[in-house]
């Protein structure tokens, strides 16, 4: 439901405090970046301050409402007399372009649950003005004002199950009110900060294993292998292999087949000469060595005694997993016990909780079946250590590398490395951490490790699902794979669900496949995800894959 705040000009929420706050903080965020809120100021008063980096050129903070007050009582005046001076009103003003910005809306949300009891005496004199006033390009909806509310302000009602009820405006009905929790705030600003953040180049991998010699972070190989961005679509719909042909002679899209391509394919078998092995022991029931998932929700599959608290114990296995060179006491303890507002130390625990946890983890990871070693050998060099595991990112990223370097060679088996390398995805990498996915329950210490330097597994590993993805998609409509080709954009979709690529991916591969109403679909889902009302705005390398499928411009559709 859509509220004109300007003509009420001022609503009260009252009832539950936490879904008050909820849906104030729903309508800052909508605010902020709606097409529709295009030319309006918000001030966020008492509160919000940290809202402000969502869009600071729409949005400010008050901390008191000594401002607010003249402000106002300025709007209260002013605005109307303007207008009868120039014989209107705002919409016809705003219309015919009359006095240019003097129209431009003002919104106030304020929490008024500290403000002094005099300040709030004063506002709510205000707000019965305002209310009283029409339309004059003002609006105030104000929160935690108990018990003070006059007849001009409409009340609006907010229960705790998060039920609205409006008289005003519903009669005797009752609607779901949106809702913005903290944890939803959270998220929405971290997604902001990474997507405002200047691109870098992928760091070379830190992994000091042979198979990660000239690679990446994410498995690419250094330098890149280039592919032809996007596959031209004529030649993916015509393109048939000719059954007669060896299907390894077939070439892959955009490299050219040389000799010192083989030399680097070769070059990337010899120094990974156990990934068929390790392939097939991570398909095992049970493996033999300790199996570590975090392509989805973090999964550990270990030969010993499984703990009561797996799901706590599951977070000190990943923690282990990804410190390949192990870790000291003293950090370990820091990291999963942190102290409140100091980082890098950790709360006053027992030693006894410390080791009972290892004790418990070094049961549960067992011991090698070959060599009676523990995989969590004892601390006799003060270090934790996960000796020996299966990781399934690490395979995704050796996978990839492979695939890059088969296809570089001209060899098509690429494409079953990039198959094999994104079987183990199983949507969100992670969804447990509340760095990047706030609104799943905590457990454990809530992975507030990841955010250490050097760490951030849980922000970067949906972009490397992306890209390996995204490779595949390009190999498959080589070959006029369509159905390979969806199902490996679709798991980057769910991924990454903010990503735009596996969307143009899917544009392109129903372009492909002679679906251009299922294009046309794809085309307006990636306009939608942006949040906009036209692909003409998207960033330029998602605007150029939309209209080369659609060079007139895609048809107006419903929203």
């Amino acid at each position: 439901m859509f509220v004109d705040l300007e003509q009420l000009g001022a609503i009260n929420l009252t009832g539950d405090p936490d879904a008050c706050r909820g849906l104030l903080t729903h309508v800052a965020t909508e605010l902020a970046h709606q097409s529709w809120s295009d030319g309006l100021n918000v001030t966020l008063v008492g509160w919000g301050r940290r809202l402000v980096a969502l869009n600071s050129e729409r949005l400010a903070y008050a901390a008191t409402t000594a401002a607010v007050l003249r402000a106002l009582r300025t709007r209260v005046s002013a605005v109307p007399e303007a207008l009868g001076v120039l014989g209107t009103d705002v919409l016809r003003a705003r219309a015919g372009d009359i006095a240019g910005d003097s129209w431009t809306p003002q919104v106030l949300l304020i929490d008024a649950s500290n403000i002094p009891v005099q300040d709030l005496a004063q506002l709510q004199v205000r707000l019965a003005e305002l209310a009283g006033a029409g339309r004059i390009a003002t609006a105030v909806l104000i929160t935690g004002a108990v018990g003070s509310s006059t007849a001009e302000v409409t009340t609006a009602e907010v229960t705790a199950a998060g039920v609205l009820r409006m008289p005003r405006i519903l009669g005797e009905g009752t609607i779901t009110a949106a809702c913005m929790t903290d944890a939803d705030v959270d998220l929405v600003i971290d997604l902001f900060d990474v997507a405002e953040q200047v691109d870098h180049p992928i760091p070379v991998s830190a992994v000091d294993e042979p198979w990660a010699a000239d690679m990446d972070s994410s498995g690419a190989p250094v330098p890149a292998v280039a592919m032809e961005e996007p596959v031209d679509l004529l030649e993916a719909q015509n393109h048939h292999l000719d059954e007669a042909d060896d299907p390894d002679s077939v070439p892959m899209p955009g490299p050219a087949t040389h000799r010192t391509d083989r030399d680097r394919l070769a070059e990337v078998m010899n120094a990974d000469p156990t990934l068929n092995d390790d392939l097939a022991e991570w398909r095992q029931e049970t493996p033999r060595r300790p199996r570590i998932a975090i392509l989805g929700t973090a999964e550990v599959t270990a030969t010993g005694e499984i703990p009561k608290r797996l799901a706590w114990f599951t977070e000190v296995s990943v923690y282990l997993a990804l410190h390949r060179g192990g870790v000291s006491l003293d950090k370990f303890t820091a990291d999963l016990w942190p102290a409140e507002g100091r980082p890098g130390e950790a709360r006053q625990i027992a030693r006894s909780t410390r080791n009972e946890t290892v004790s418990k983890i070094r049961r549960w990871l067992g011991t090698d079946p070959v060599t009676g070693d523990l995989y969590v050998p004892l601390s006799t060099d003060g270090t934790y250590k996960l000796e020996d595991r299966l990781l399934d990112v690490e395979l995704m990223q050796r996978l990839r590398k492979r695939g890059d370097a088969r296809v570089e060679a001209g060899d098509r088996s690429g494409i079953e490395d990039y198959e094999a390398a994104l079987k183990p995805v199983r949507g969100r990498p992670l969804p447990e951490s509340t760095q990047v996915w706030p609104t799943v329950p905590r457990t454990g210490t809530g992975w507030g490790w990841l955010s250490n330097e050097n760490r951030r597994e849980d922000l970067l590993m949906p972009g490397w699902v992306v890209d390996v993805a995204h490779r595949a998609v390009q190999a498959a409509l080589s070959i006029n794979d369509l159905e390979k080709g969806r199902w490996t954009a679709d798991l980057g979709h769910e991924a990454d669900p903010y990503s735009d690529v596996p969307l143009t991916d899917l544009v392109v591969i129903a372009a492909a496949a002679g679906d251009m109403a299922t294009a046309h679909r794809h085309a307006w889902e990636v306009v939608w995800a942006n949040d906009l009302n036209n692909a003409e705005e998207l960033p330029e390398h998602t605007y150029n894959v939309i209209s080369r499928v659609f060079p007139n411009g895609l048809l107006a559709v419903s929203r």
